[in-house]
């Protein structure tokens, strides 16, 4: 018997990157497949299968999850590795206000890397044209230390301890050229810190500039791993990675980036569209800059000119953002307000009044009576998150949880229709025997046996 504990696609992955993941319980036991989606993935798949050969000769004191071809070309397996990840050993320090075990397993996490130090760097002083291809050019300082095989997923998530072993559990994107080893522990000691925000208050435990600082990770080298990390991303995600290019071309140190983008984002801005019946025009619009805040709420008013409309488009942001949409109205030339109710968005999940945009150009639509007169329109909106990350994350996990349900109603339909199906076929035998020959000839036997049971009875009272 074969049950679907978990089930992650990458629908925002190229097509030849595009991947899903599923943990399957078959008869107690439980394994991780990995599928291609399309055709175009299938070479992405084997090559995480030639991955586990190169990782396998590269490290002697970790180990690494076993990797199998399935059958179909399509798909591989791997072992289901009980045991705690770094990030759960992390967290359980942080609820413990254990400060000097957190930062001992952050700079154990480099050892680890190195296969417990076995491995050594090598110096690099110049790049591949396949590290440009993937990562831009370098623009960091030579020469730097690099590894011959270097696996940049080898986050805190992907480490698990089983028994004092470590295993590392996924390995989808190995290289062979010359990559930063610093840019390995900022790439995933950013994730982590990211990942450990959005569950807890991490801030107040240890600062991200201290956990950089561990690994003499400065601010020339964060806008250098800044840029790579960009560039990797569209090399991964194409299109569909939108990241604010302000932080990464201008060389602010971290303190200035985190301190401008809280508080000073004046390049942010909104804008309000209207249409007469003929559709949406620039020329129809009103823009206005914003600073936002993702604990207060906001309040952005659009005055004009006495304006006789069919429709209203609202655009909160333009990037890709969440946020909450706690009251929308109209005022009228007479000073009366009228409530606006949202027809449509292309958000990709709305949840009461709260809006979830992957699109740098999210929007919400509003229909109006056309013999109303507006003379201004009032939002009243928080901003909840604008982070690509973060809302990329979410989305999968909500396309993840829709997937499941959907297979869950699916599997119910087939027991109905299962249902449905057995009783028709009992039926059908009913009436076979109701209208044979032999049941019609003994109705009056059965008839008789009936008179008889009712005057034995009758016979037990008196």
């Amino acid at each position: 018997m074969s049950n679907i504990d978990y089930i992650k696609y990458t629908p925002f992955r190229k097509k030849e990157f595009s991947l899903k993941t599923i943990i399957e319980n078959v008869d107690g036991k439980k394994i991780v497949k990995k599928a291609s989606t399309n055709l175009e993935s299938n070479a992405f798949i084997k090559r995480i299968f030639d991955n586990y050969q190169l990782l396998k000769k590269s490290y002697v004191n970790i180990e690494i999850c076993k990797v199998y071809q399935n059958q179909a070309e399509d798909e591989i397996l791997f072992e289901f590795i009980e045991g705690h990840t770094l990030t759960d050993i992390l967290i359980d320090f942080i609820n413990k206000n254990d400060k000097k075990s957190f930062i001992d397993l952050i700079y154990e996490y480099k050892s680890l890397i190195l296969d417990k130090n076995r491995i050594q760097t090598k110096k690099a002083f110049s790049v591949t044209n396949k590290f440009i291809e993937i990562f831009g050019q370098y623009e960091g300082i030579f020469p730097f230390d690099y590894m011959s095989i270097t696996n940049i997923d080898m986050s805190f998530d992907n480490i698990i301890i089983n028994n004092d072993d470590y295993y590392i559990i996924d390995y989808e994107w190995i290289f062979t050229f010359p990559i930063p080893f610093k840019y390995v522990i900022y790439r995933n000691i950013n994730y982590l810190y990211t990942i450990l925000g959005s569950q807890i208050e991490i801030k107040k435990f240890i600062s991200l500039n201290e956990l950089f600082n561990l690994y003499e990770i400065y601010d020339d080298d964060i806008c250098t791993f800044q840029v790579m990390e960009k560039n990797f991303n569209k090399y991964v995600f194409g299109d569909n990675f939108s990241i604010n290019s302000k932080f990464l071309k201008s060389n602010y140190n971290l303190n200035q980036i985190n301190e401008y983008k809280y508080h000073n984002l004046q390049n942010f801005y909104s804008q309000l569209f209207w249409d007469y019946g003929e559709g949406y025009e620039e020329k129809n619009s009103i823009a206005k800059n914003i600073t936002i805040s993702n604990k207060n709420t906001i309040e952005i008013n659009y005055k004009v000119e006495n304006l006789k409309i069919k429709n209203l488009r609202f655009d909160p942001l333009n990037e890709n953002c969440i946020i909450e949409l706690i009251d929308a109205k109209i005022l009228h030339k007479d000073n009366e307000e009228q409530a606006l109710k949202a027809n449509f968005s292309n958000a990709f999940h709305v949840d009461l009044n709260k809006y979830y945009f992957s699109t740098d150009d999210p929007n919400i639509h509003f229909t109006i009576d056309s013999d109303v007169n507006i003379t201004e329109v009032k939002f009243q909106l928080r901003y909840i998150s604008y982070d690509s990350r973060t809302i990329n994350l979410i989305e999968e996990k909500i396309i993840s949880e829709n997937t499941k349900n959907e297979m869950k109603i699916s599997e119910l339909q087939n027991q109905f229709i299962s249902a449905v199906e057995s009783r028709d076929h009992f039926l059908s035998l009913y009436n076979d025997v109701i209208n044979s020959k032999f049941w019609r000839a003994t109705k009056p036997f059965r008839i008789a046996i009936e008179k008889i049971k009712k005057i034995i009875n009758i016979k037990k009272i008196s």
